[in-house]
């Protein structure tokens, strides 16, 4: 998998986890691990059923990374009034927040699980169908249970939306009460027989000691702002939202997210806001929580992933934008046809004209900046034009330039590794098998 070749990066965190279960050992209980128990126990079967080895655990990543793509689209698709407006979009969300090294061992299906819960919120508010708010509450809980930060987003999410139905929308408070239960009811039917094992298995006390640990202290323990310099508070992060500030890229989604919430407060101030808007409310919820989650590491791919409901939320603004604009067109071409005068015909056709224009630079800006990054970042892509102008193809592969060999070690089966890993590995097996 990769061409051979190992990253022992964030897999350090997995594989002895992982390889702690198939020896029949209990998180918590008899091993610490960083993040919530159901990251490994699902890699774990998957790894049970098609074999321990590193290229299961790869693609169990890969393939939740992909996901994460595909339910953004689908959740676009059911917010989205122009099909151009997605199909631009989808460009854009795959070529930025696709992320460029980890996503082979990191993220994934954490991710993939708030989405869900997002994507059947939606689905609720569009149909009413009770049983998806509950199923919202069962992904909810499996989303804590994966990543404890999703988890409290995907349930802030669904909290800010029931809020905003009955205050905002003025839905009847009985039958939201209800809905409100049966999400509940979605998340204890998860979480009860689950703490109800750690319990019964003495897991209970050491999983909440180290959720309250790592949620509490981690950040301090492992202070980021001294390997690199970010925004530790609001004053900070202010600060950064000032265009030549190094980290001013990490807040353009803050100007996103206000211009929507003036925008929507707009339109419930004009009453305008309409059954067919509601689904941007549990969008816009998810997506800022998870863009302040992102600020414990802002620098890294959290802010790739935050960036996947921020900008399905930029082109639904740049969609509202475009069809206030093709209304304003409509309007101009009935003023070309009606008026004699020469003066107000040339205005006319000098606004149409700029329409038009304004609408072929949003199209060419939004696949032009899609395609620069696919150049940039995409291993397929560059593959496919260096194989359509009969170029070389070798200096694509992963780690090509760097010294590599195979380890010597016989768990490991003859992995080849960067040359500095490979001897960082080997003094630690060695001290190992001396000390044990």
């Amino acid at each position: 998998f990769l061409w051979g070749k190992i990253n022992t990066f964030e897999l350090g965190i997995y594989l002895p986890g992982i390889n702690a279960i198939l020896d029949g050992q209990l998180p918590y209980r008899d091993f610490f691990y960083l993040r919530g128990p159901f990251e490994i126990y699902v890699p774990a079967l998957l790894m049970h059923w098609f074999g321990e080895t590193v290229s299961v655990l790869s693609s169990y990543f890969y393939v939740g990374t992909v996901l994460t793509l595909i339910i953004c689209i689908i959740i676009a698709k059911e917010i989205y009034k122009s099909r151009l407006v997605l199909y631009l979009m989808s460009l854009v969300l795959i070529a930025r927040t696709f992320p460029r090294v980890v996503f082979t061992f990191w993220g994934g299906m954490r991710y993939v699980l708030g989405l869900l819960t997002l994507l059947l919120i939606i689905h609720y508010i569009k149909k009413q169908k009770k049983i998806l708010i509950f199923f919202a509450g069962v992904f909810s809980a499996l989303a804590f249970f994966t990543s404890i930060d999703i988890g409290i987003c995907a349930f802030g999410c669904s909290a800010l939306t029931f809020f905003f139905l009955l205050f905002f929308h003025k839905k009847a408070l009985k039958p939201l009460w209800q809905d409100a239960l049966l999400y509940l009811g979605g998340l204890f039917i998860v979480t009860l027989p689950y703490l109800f094992y750690l319990s019964v298995n003495q897991s209970l006390f050491p999983f909440i000691d180290s959720t309250f640990s790592v949620a509490t202290k981690m950040m301090r323990t492992f202070p980021d702002h001294l390997v690199e310099q970010q925004p530790r508070n609001i004053l900070e992060a202010i600060q950064a939202m000032i265009p030549n500030h190094p980290h001013f890229k990490h807040l353009t989604p803050a100007y996103c997210y206000l211009f929507l919430f003036l925008f929507l407060g707009w339109k419930l101030k004009k009453k305008e806001f309409t059954e067919k808007d509601l689904p941007v409310i549990p969008l816009a919820a998810y997506g800022f929580l998870v863009y302040i989650f992102a600020f414990r590491k802002i620098g890294a791919s959290n802010f790739e992933m935050a960036l996947q409901p921020e900008k399905i939320l930029l082109f639904y603004m740049l969609q509202e934008t475009l069809l206030i604009l093709w209304g304003k067109r409509s309007s101009l071409i009935s003023t070309l046809k009606g008026s004699v005068v020469r003066k107000i015909k040339t205005k006319a056709r000098i606004r149409i004209y700029g329409i038009y224009l304004l609408i072929f630079l949003f199209i060419g800006s939004s696949a032009g900046y899609a395609i620069q990054r696919y150049n940039h970042r995409f291993f397929a892509f560059k593959y496919l034009m260096a194989a359509i102008r009969g170029k070389d193809t070798d200096a694509l592969k992963p780690l090509h330039d760097q010294k590599s060999r195979s380890l010597p070690l016989k768990r490991v089966n003859g992995f080849k590794v960067p040359a500095r890993q490979a001897q960082n590995i080997e003094k630690i097996s060695e001290f190992v098998q001396k000390n044990t």
